[in-house]
């Protein structure tokens, strides 16, 4: 569960620094292309992360409370 939320975070700090360090060396355009490139790698990653996530916490809370229900 940790590591999940670990991917999460990692993730969304690595979406706003890649960009803001690719174009920190100029705005010509290949580093627009990169950085627009690497931007959506990041937050396709981000997506699946989030999404592992929710299922994990989703399947926390069932099992959960299919323990409670054999009490």
């Amino acid at each position: 569960m940790i590591a999940s939320w670990w991917n999460v975070i990692v993730g969304a700090v690595l979406m706003i620094g890649f960009p803001v360090g690719v174009l920190s060396g100029g705005l010509d355009p290949a580093r627009i292309a990169f950085a627009l490139f690497g931007l959506a790698v990041m937050v396709g990653l981000e997506l699946v992360f989030a999404r592992k996530l929710v299922q994990r916490i989703a399947g926390r809370r069932a099992h959960r409370a299919e323990r409670a229900d054999d009490r």
